[in-house]
């Protein structure tokens, strides 16, 4: 899924787009990953991030694309 989309998406839902893991995310959707690009390592550095403030007690709910698309139209899925 084009990222320009899930933005619109997640625009139109009221809600706001952020380029990084930081202290007011509170939603990371995951989309399909490029292995390749995680330098070794198994998850992204958003993902790790996220991982990080969840265990000092921020509250971030982590998803794929599919449960994304469910939050933003629970009827369509």
């Amino acid at each position: 899924m084009r990222r320009d989309k899930v933005a619109a998406a997640v625009t139109a839902a009221g809600w706001e787009v952020a380029a990084n893991v930081n202290g007011r995310t509170t939603i990371l959707v995951l989309g399909v990953q490029d292995m390749s690009k995680f330098a070794g390592a198994d998850k992204s550095t958003k993902e790790r991030k996220a991982e990080s403030l969840i265990a000092g007690g921020q509250k971030i709910r982590i998803v794929d694309e599919g449960e994304f698309w469910r939050l933003i139209d629970p009827a369509d899925g």
